[in-house]
């Protein structure tokens, strides 16, 4: 009885090992369902490189902005992206502690700008992993800006000069030429209309 009273305790702590494993491989198995379908999902660009180097992950995201095929995995970066300041970006992320960020342009098929943060893994499996942005827009709309400034700018310095003079010219004329004063009056009040139709404009572009 005793024999068989181990033997059946003994199949029960199997039972109960087999049953925890079990649910463990199910947890880790939803768990690996939802990373992935998180990075499928991203808008972000995201490079796994293992400890050798090699590609261990690219997910969606990035293959479109790279322009890369499926068959990345296992390839060293320079192999499937070619592009000489990933590697620095790369390697200098593998070679420091410090995360680091750097913006590259891709002027291929599709001209893109990204924005590159890179850090190596702290832990005993090495690699690095690189998140890429894709910031081509918001240069593009910052460009704008700097030019819609300067232009703006230089439309409204000529009816300011032109306000300023008349009205220098108007207090001379006020005293020796009285008869021209209407004329420098004009002047003001045309630049003032043009100034008005400037700052109407911009609140309409605001």
């Amino acid at each position: 009885h005793v024999v068989g009273g181990d033997r059946a305790g003994g199949n029960r702590a199997l039972d109960q090992l087999a049953g925890s494993l079990e649910g463990a491989l199910v947890s880790l198995r939803m768990e690996r369902d939802l990373m992935g379908r998180v990075l499928q999902g991203m808008r972000e660009g995201i490079l796994l490189l293992d400890r050798e180097g090699r590609v261990a992950l690219a997910n969606p995201a990035l293959r479109e902005m790279l322009l890369l095929g499926a068959d990345v995995g296992g390839k060293a970066p320079i192999e499937v992206i070619r592009h000489a300041e990933l590697k620095r970006i790369l390697d200098e992320a593998t070679s420091t502690a410090e995360p680091l960020s750097a913006e590259m342009e891709i002027g291929d098929l599709k001209p893109r700008r990204l924005l590159v943060h890179a850090a190596a893994l702290p832990d005993e499996s090495g690699g690095v992993l690189a998140v890429f942005v894709d910031v081509t827009d918001l240069r593009r709309l910052e460009n704008l800006r700097r030019d819609f400034v300067a232009n703006v700018s230089h439309e409204l310095r000529t009816p300011v000069a032109s306000v300023r003079s008349a009205a220098e010219t108007l207090r001379r004329a006020v005293e020796t030429q009285p008869e021209a004063a209407g004329d420098f009056i004009e002047i003001i009040e045309r630049n003032a209309e043009r100034l008005q139709r400037l700052i109407e404009d911009l609140l309409d572009l605001s």
